[in-house]
């Protein structure tokens, strides 16, 4: 009988090639960035999820890296330039290219042979900030069918709010400050700015068009007031369906922003739905 990797160990997972976990570093501009890769039991070569956090990174989402693993899926988990001990400066569009810049190491021959990963069986998510980079960096990717975002932000459909309403912008600065106060290197405003300058860019809904084409799963939580649906998703969601999305699937869960009621739930959800891609060969 099948376990259930959310909630049960798979402990006929050892032999010549048990699960591990790992750090690493690769770089990204030429800045080492610092990350974890959990490697799924067997040969292989396995299945990947490249697993994006959040701003500032406090929850990496490790508990879903572990029940990903334990589904058969390699995971790689690293912060962005700036952050956690990577080196750089964080920015929005570092963030970006930092995701690119893991894609290309795990695709990579070294990467391929020496995690067991498969280049061509590739899926990106991520949670709030993550969840844009996923999106976003998926558009970007003809070959990267399939991408997960829960709890997701739209930046760029963020900024046009925050750029006509000051008092938005004001309390958004306000709740960033406590985040940015863990790094040195980090001022809010300036990072609200790059986010209105660079808004056509980081709009999702910009890119409804090649997100149409793909499989895309969107999990919301009921109660997020950071990134509430009615903003972040949604207008995305219409936007992909007018484009003519038929791979679209929308949940929501009863939550606030971090799931933190609901990890289970999150990560079953997460895992049924990775249970059913069907990868190109």
């Amino acid at each position: 009988m099948p376990i259930d990797p959310a909630i049960e160990d798979n402990i006929n997972s050892s032999g010549d090639y048990p699960p591990t976990m790992m750090p690493l570093k690769f770089f990204s501009a030429g800045y080492k960035l610092l990350g974890t890769f959990l490697n799924a039991a067997g040969e292989g070569p396995h299945k990947t999820v490249i697993l994006l956090h959040g701003f500032p990174g406090n929850e990496t989402n490790l508990d879903i890296a572990h029940a990903l693993r334990r589904a058969g899926w390699n995971v790689l988990v690293f912060h962005y330039r700036g952050l956690w001990g990577s080196e750089g400066n964080f920015s929005w569009s570092n963030c970006l290219d930092d995701v690119h810049a893991a894609i290309d190491f795990i695709v990579s021959k070294e990467s391929a042979e020496r995690f067991r990963v498969a280049p061509n069986k590739i899926v990106l998510a991520g949670h709030s900030m993550g969840g844009f980079a996923a999106l976003r960096t998926s558009a970007d990717y003809s070959e990267l069918e399939h991408a997960a975002s829960f709890a997701g932000f739209n930046f760029g459909y963020f900024a046009k709010l925050i750029s006509v309403n000051s008092e938005f912008y004001d309390l958004s600065l306000e709740r960033m400050q406590a985040n940015a106060e863990i790094f040195s290197n980090i001022n809010p405003a300036k990072l609200l700015d790059e986010m209105i300058t660079c808004s056509a860019n980081f709009d999702l809904i910009n890119f409804a068009g090649e997100l149409a084409d793909k499989n895309i799963l969107f999990i919301s939580a009921k109660y997020d007031t950071l990134a509430p649906p009615e903003i972040h998703s949604l207008p995305l969601i219409n936007a992909m369906k007018k484009n003519g999305a038929d791979r679209l699937i929308d949940l929501e869960i009863d939550s606030g922003h971090s799931f933190s009621n609901s990890r289970i739930k999150l990560t079953k959800m997460l895992i049924n739905w990775l249970d059913k891609i069907k990868f190109k060969e």
